[in-house]
């Protein structure tokens, strides 16, 4: 939990720059990109590509209120998918593979 939280207030300092409580659509990929590359580096996890590469559909799933921006709720729980496609892919079946896989957009 601390890895998570320090993660997500780590991208609202850096990209929050209006202090609205929402990271904009236009800086969400660049976010995406950092917080793929800091679970990679720290945790020893490989994410596919497409975590980034569909980065407006994953925009369009984790926006549960539609804005078009991203809250500190929604970052984290995007976080929290990114860990547990990590355990899916390593340990889960291939039916929950897809499953989390879908939320990416990536099938």
């Amino acid at each position: 939990k601390l890895f998570l939280k320090q993660r997500v207030n780590y991208e609202f300092e850096e990209h929050d720059t209006d202090n609205s409580g929402t990271i904009e659509a236009s800086e969400f990929k660049t976010v995406l990109v950092e917080v793929k590359e800091h679970i990679e580096e720290h945790k020893k996890l490989k994410l596919p590509d497409q975590f980034v590469g569909e980065h407006e559909t994953v925009l369009k799933n984790f926006d549960t209120n539609s804005d078009g921006k991203i809250s500190k709720e929604e970052l984290t729980e995007l976080i929290k998918s990114m860990l547990e496609f990590c355990y899916w892919s390593e340990f889960g079946t291939q039916e929950e593979k897809k499953e989390h896989l879908a939320k990416w957009g990536a099938c």
